[in-house]
């Protein structure tokens, strides 16, 4: 469902704010599926939702975080969803966030 959400542009604090919780679950969760899917959601909501440069700053940091996670399978997950966001964000985007990425 918010999933859907994302893709329909519905743009309400809400998203933004379960988007945290989203991006946590994209490392953290014991299923791959649910990984996935989060993961997926995630790079929709970065390439398609407004946000100024601090709320992209702040999401793509909690991926970057993640390659800190406790867990083998959570830290390959956020390096997954990192390089698909790398990959897929104009490289303006990437280009105004390249101290965080390689500090």
């Amino acid at each position: 469902a918010l999933f859907a959400l994302v893709r329909r542009r519905a743009v309400v604090a809400e998203v933004y704010d379960a988007m945290d919780a989203v991006a946590d679950l994209a490392v953290t969760s014991l299923e791959r599926a649910d990984r996935t899917k989060a993961s997926k959601t995630m790079l929709a909501f970065l390439l398609t939702y407004p946000m100024g440069k601090k709320r992209r700053k702040h999401h793509l940091g909690q991926l970057l975080r993640g390659l800190d996670y406790a867990y083998e399978e959570g830290r390959c997950a956020a390096l997954d969803s990192l390089a698909a966001a790398l990959r897929a964000l104009p490289a303006r985007d990437v280009e105004g966030h390249a101290d965080a990425f390689f500090a």
